[in-house]
């Protein structure tokens, strides 16, 4: 219990307080010149950008650990037939740990679900411009779109795509870990994986 509170006090002390600091300090600053609307512009899309980059990661990262426990639960009893004893018996034992071993998957799931929102909404004026994109009246003759397409649009459907990829890795890790340490088990006394 003693650990939680720490881990609580050290959470708001080095994280939320200098964050609260910052976005403080950025209100006072637009409020100065009289543009508390584009502080919250930015405010808003930031906290839309991560609610939906967290979410989406976590409903994927939650899916496939569903579905790796599932899995799990069905094959880890069947001995295959080039396992041996000792796997075979360490895999028996590893039901003892099945519950610290899906809680400590979910919360990772949440850590980097939390990363994978931060790295969303960091890129907020990225989305704006492709929401928000100005005309240059000139058409590219190849695709014909217009160039401002290539600046405002396309590199944002780059991010987007680049962090489907590093979410599609990041999950299969995370699921792979889960699925050896609920397959195999691991020793509760030392660090061993006792596979």
């Amino acid at each position: 219990m003693w650990v939680l509170i720490v881990v609580l006090i050290a959470f708001i002390l080095l994280i939320v307080t200098p964050a609260a600091a910052t976005v403080y300090t950025q209100y006072l600053w637009f409020a100065s010149i009289g543009q508390t609307a584009v502080f919250g512009t930015t405010i808003s899309s930031q906290f839309a950008l991560f609610a939906l980059g967290a979410g989406i990661f976590l409903v994927l990262a939650m899916l496939n650990l569903v579905i790796a426990r599932a899995i799990v639960r069905r094959a880890r009893d069947l001995p295959t037939a080039r396992e041996g004893v000792l796997t075979y018996i360490a895999r028996i034992q590893a039901r003892s740990t099945d519950r610290y071993v899906t809680f400590g998957a979910w919360v990772v799931a949440i850590l980097l679900s939390v990363i994978m929102g931060i790295t969303v909404s960091a890129k907020w004026l990225l989305f704006l411009r492709a929401i928000h994109p100005a005309s240059f009246g000139v058409q590219d003759p190849l695709f014909g779109l217009d160039v401002s397409f290539f600046v405002f649009q396309l590199p944002t459907y780059q991010f987007v795509q680049g962090w489907f990829i590093a979410a599609t890795v990041v999950v299969a890790i995370l699921t792979g870990g889960y699925y050896a340490f609920r397959t195999y088990g691991f020793n509760v006394q030392g660090t061993e994986v006792a596979a």
